[in-house]
């Protein structure tokens, strides 16, 4: 679960409907992820692009230059 992840949206005023929105992905989908149901590069990517730290987003882990 992405629990740091859904505190810094709380404190910066995004809503899971929001981050859908802008990536052109259900809600529900968005949910899974915050939730560790689901994987995905481009929900990450939006979220470190938003300002969100990348431990939160990552669990932890820092991304490799490819």
């Amino acid at each position: 679960m992405r629990t740091d992840v859904r505190i810094w949206m709380l404190r910066n005023g995004i809503q899971a409907v929001d981050a859908a929105r802008e990536l052109g992905v259900s809600r529900s989908t968005i949910s899974h992820w915050l939730a560790g149901r689901r994987t995905s590069k481009r929900i990450e990517d939006y979220f470190v692009a938003k300002g969100c730290p990348e431990r939160h987003v990552r669990n932890g882990k820092k991304r490799e230059a490819a």
